[in-house]
């Protein structure tokens, strides 16, 4: 299918935070999941952290046990991605791009899925040869920003892999937290930083009033919500006070 729009998409913008630098995956699951920079960064060095267990695999010590501890860089693989959804509640569905590529194209290049492979609407997180980026629309973005899929530096590349995003979890409306506004009472964050925990209190801090359909929307989670009014750290109201009584009558 071949779009043709020229207008930018609407939510193909940097996310809040964005920073410059070898942080592709990062800032691709930031915009697809319309979350901070900041947020996206802890969920995936949560993730990384988990799966490597903080260990280089090819530094060992002369007992032959791996113990030097990697630090995070920004850099990400697929497989840590599609974990980091899943956490957040981001549906994603994994394409099979050999049968786009099979369609009439020997080598799939960006410029070819975009033009191709597309559906108009539909958001898709693309990884090519040591690059991730997000499609709309015949419009490609990364950390240098928007651009026509024409004017993108990466368009020959040759994609690997693609994922098609679907909807974020919502809200229960049933949920005594329905409607309401969550405030925070502290600019820095109580959570242990890395957890999940950490990445629901800072979507709080970072949004101060949200409202509690956002919070979930956004990859918060009610039993993180629940923990942090019990510490009266975040409130359904802008006092200490009035979220106490709230409290008491739930």
């Amino acid at each position: 299918m071949s779009n043709t729009m020229n207008k930018k998409p609407e939510g193909l913008a940097l996310p809040q935070g964005a920073r410059k630098g070898p942080n592709c995956g990062v800032t691709a699951m930031a915009i697809a999941a319309n979350i901070s920079f900041d947020s996206a960064w802890d969920l995936l060095e949560r993730v990384h952290r988990d799966r490597r267990g903080g260990l280089l695999s090819n530094i060992k010590t002369k007992n032959n046990m791996f113990s030097k501890k990697t630090k995070f860089t920004g850099a990400t693989f697929d497989a840590d991605r599609e974990l980091a959804y899943k956490k957040i509640g981001l549906k994603t569905k994994k394409i099979d791009w050999e049968k786009i590529k099979s369609s009439g194209h020997t080598v799939l290049t960006l410029k070819n899925f975009v033009e191709w492979g597309t559906a108009k609407g539909k958001t898709y997180i693309v990884t090519t040869t040591g690059h991730v980026q997000v499609v709309k629309d015949n419009w490609v973005i990364d950390q240098g920003g928007a651009k026509p899929i024409d004017e993108f530096h990466g368009k020959a590349k040759h994609v690997d892999s693609i994922h098609e995003v679907g909807k974020l979890k919502t809200a229960d409306s049933n949920s005594k937290y329905a409607g309401m506004s969550l405030y925070s009472f502290t600019d820095s964050n109580h959570r242990r930083q890395g957890s999940f925990g950490y990445h629901s209190m800072q979507i709080i801090i970072e949004n101060n009033g949200i409202s509690y359909e956002d919070y979930i929307s956004k990859g918060g989670r009610t039993r993180d919500l629940e923990w942090d009014l019990d510490k009266c750290h975040v409130s359904p109201s802008e006092t200490r006070w009035e979220k106490v009584e709230i409290l008491r009558k739930g």
